[in-house]
């Protein structure tokens, strides 16, 4: 290594630990308070009734049923990641809420530093990525998914759906039998922890389109393989965990709602206030002016990324991506509700990456440079002290019934 290489690879390094630090003391700083949070809704079923979680011996039991088989419930849910998880929890520090809360921050921290990673990887711009991942960080449409114990699922799901991304992505680059390995178990736990991780595929296929890379049988088919075993396995051997819908509906009847829930979700994302639970799973008319809007929105959208495919692959892939991780939870499959705050967890990285190049351009123009890095400083704060006042949202039941039925009577 020369002298000249030494340096760049020194100060790499420097940016790498740096970047590390602020996510991670953002990340810890912001969630600080939803260490005194309390079990509050499905946590009752998921950790404080579930017996499954307090002896191992019960484990085949998390893998054969539904998430909250443990508690005597039934759902069409299987988790049973997200049920290990409860089960290390337990055997550290019992049913004291705080150390399950704790778990879920570092989670999170874990999913920041992966999307720093995987957008470093696709654009080699450590600025974009670090400011990224903070933005992510801090806005307080993820304190669903953070603050909420039973929400780990995303969390988990998340993770090992990023970490699949990267390793893909690097053996396309190098190929090597362990991270092939290491890849294939990424994706089986990213399956194992919520049922949306099924979208992996179809991220692949947009990460080649816009980067125009070409697929390789041996990463992909394997991809795709696992996918199919887990949707096989879902509709025989555990078919009975499948969603009954309770009423009649068709998909041109539950339509309108994920284009309700595109406007309503891009309006949270730019202006994060009245953040709650339970939207409810009621239809729409098609004329509905929301529905209007998110299909104006989705329509103008996708007609951008297409016409800059070529011009500026950023754009297109932020675009894509946000709209294809949406399409698990669009209600084409029958789902108990037609959006949901904490189903933005993966999707808004596609519009954390696309505000966060908007304010590089800005930055790298010196009329606008001192502006914009006011702006960009001052978004953050502003993000962080939503969150810090949205935990509160989750930390006692009381409240967080009330606050909810005033949103969903």
């Amino acid at each position: 290594m020369n002298f000249k290489n030494e340096i760049t690879y020194l100060f790499e390094k420097k940016s790498t630990i740096v970047a590390i630090f602020l996510i991670t003391i953002l990340g810890l700083i912001i969630y600080a308070n939803s260490l005194t949070g309390q079990f509050i809704w499905d946590d009752e079923y998921l950790v404080q009734k579930n017996v499954l979680i307090r002896n191992w011996f019960t484990l085949p039991r998390i893998f054969t049923g539904d998430v909250a088989m443990g508690s005597g419930e039934a759902t069409s849910y299987y988790r049973p990641l997200q049920i290990v998880s409860y089960a290390i929890d337990y055997s550290l520090w019992g049913l004291s809420a705080a150390g399950y809360h704790f778990i879920n921050i570092l989670l999170h921290i874990l999913v920041v530093l992966s999307i720093y990673s995987l957008i470093f990887i696709l654009f080699s711009n450590r600025f974009l990525s670090l400011l990224t991942a903070l933005l992510f960080t801090s806005h307080p449409i993820h304190t669903e998914a953070v603050a909420f114990i039973s929400s780990r699922s995303d969390l988990l799901a998340t993770l090992f759906i990023l970490l699949s991304l990267i390793l893909y992505i690097q053996q396309l680059r190098h190929y090597s039998l362990t991270k092939h390995l290491l890849l294939m178990l990424c994706y089986t736990a990213a399956l194992s922890s919520k049922e949306t991780a099924i979208i992996l595929p179809a991220l692949l296929v947009v990460y080649h389109y816009i980067f125009k890379k070409k697929i390789r049988p041996v990463e992909f088919i394997s991809i795709l393989l696992l996918a199919c075993v887990y949707i096989i396995l879902r509709m025989t051997v555990l078919r009975a965990l499948l969603f009954n819908a309770p009423y009649s509906t068709n998909v041109l009847q539950r339509l309108p709602g994920f284009f309700v829930a595109i406007s309503n979700y891009v309006r949270l994302l730019c202006l994060p206030f009245g953040l709650h639970m339970e939207y409810g799973s009621q239809l729409f008319k098609p004329l509905a002016p929301k529905v209007i809007t998110g299909a104006i929105i989705t329509i103008l959208s996708l007609g951008y990324a297409w016409r800059k495919r070529n011009a500026n692959n950023l754009i297109s892939f932020s675009i894509l991506w946000f709209f294809v991780a949406l399409l698990p939870f669009s209600n084409i499959y029958f789902i108990n509700a037609y959006m949901a705050e904490h189903w933005l967890y993966l999707p808004s990285i596609g519009f954390f990456l696309l505000l966060a190049y908007g304010l590089c351009t800005l930055l790298k123009t010196k009329r606008f440079k001192v502006a914009a890095a006011t702006a960009t400083a001052g978004l953050i704060i502003f993000y962080s002290c939503l969150t810090i006042m949205q935990n509160n949202y989750w930390k006692e039941p009381l409240f967080f019934y009330e606050r909810t039925l005033r949103f969903a009577p």
